[in-house]
């Protein structure tokens, strides 16, 4: 009896996915094997399981290929010690275009949940995410931010154009996502108005006590220029310290000079500089009202 096309249809399709789906080599469906296999095509499966074993040097259960040859490994590392989930930590290992291993890229341990990046990983990352970069690498260590994005170019000259944040938890009741600090790179056009193709970049330090959101607040800021504003966002020297009130009985102290002897000692403030003709004396105040003078 001659099969009808759809049975025909039938049988091609199932071949070609038997084909496409798994390649194996001294394995069989549905029981364990201790052999290589490679998965190729599109495929799923409920259940998948690796070697049980990690050996102290790492063991790896997956390997990326390229062409045959070992690019990235997903591996388990440290030998369990039966105590603490001790052992067995995710790491991934790299390999070059020979398929020689160069190292360890990443590691978590399992018992913490501590991460590790960079190519000397091998070793327990001391925290939640360290990264191993050492001392003398020419590279940065960690960078923000995208090199091509301009930001917001229609801007005032001055005006942001972007930034990057850096951002801290704090605690409120009230509130599951309260920040209590913050430290701002900010983006400004420093080229023309509405037409921001150079952007300087200032810093800023942000802080709040905690009352809600609108009360994170800028306190300090470094200039590009280097000019240093405390209670001001626009310092028009190389520090310019700027009360958020009127100095009065009533209102807080703008700056203190102390020092922290137990017994004897004196604080110092110390103003030096070259003066013009004429102006031979440090004025603090206004001649308008009280002020004091400081001879040179």
């Amino acid at each position: 009896m001659q099969s009808s096309p759809i049975r025909q249809a039938l049988l091609l399709a199932g071949a070609l996915l038997l084909n496409a789906s798994l390649h194996a080599q001294n394995a069989v469906m549905g029981t364990s094997n201790t052999g290589n296999f490679t998965i190729t095509g599109t495929n799923t499966a409920n259940f998948f399981q690796t070697s049980p074993t990690t050996s102290s040097s790492g063991t790896t259960h997956y390997f990326l290929n390229n062409a045959g040859v070992y690019r990235w490994g997903l591996t388990t590392f440290n030998v369990e010690n039966g105590t603490n989930q001790v052992g067995s930590d995710f790491s991934i290992t790299g390999y070059d275009n020979t398929g020689a291993y160069l190292g360890q890229y990443m590691l978590m341990t399992r018992s913490t949940g501590y991460t590790a990046i960079g190519k000397e990983s091998a070793t327990a990352p001391a925290g939640w995410l360290q990264v191993r970069a050492l001392a003398n690498d020419p590279v940065s260590t960690l960078l923000l931010g995208f090199p091509v994005d301009p930001g917001t170019i229609n801007v005032p000259l001055g005006g942001i154009s972007g930034g990057y944040n850096i951002d801290f938890y704090t605690y409120r009741d009230v509130d599951n996502n309260e920040i209590g600090a913050r430290i701002r790179a900010e983006r400004l056009n420093a080229y023309a108005a509405s037409n921001a193709l150079v952007q300087s970049m200032d810093l800023a330090f942000s802080t709040s006590d905690g009352g809600g959101p609108a009360d994170l607040t800028e306190r300090m800021r470094i200039k590009s220029s280097g000019f240093v504003g405390i209670g001001t966002s626009n310092p028009q020297g190389s520090l310019q310290v700027m009360s958020p009130g009127a100095i009065s009985p009533d209102s807080r102290t703008l700056m203190y000079l102390t020092n922290n002897a137990n017994d004897y000692g004196h604080t110092t403030l110390m103003l030096t500089g070259r003066l013009e003709a004429g102006n031979d004396a440090w004025t603090f105040g206004d001649s308008a009202r009280t002020a004091i003078l400081f001879a040179t």
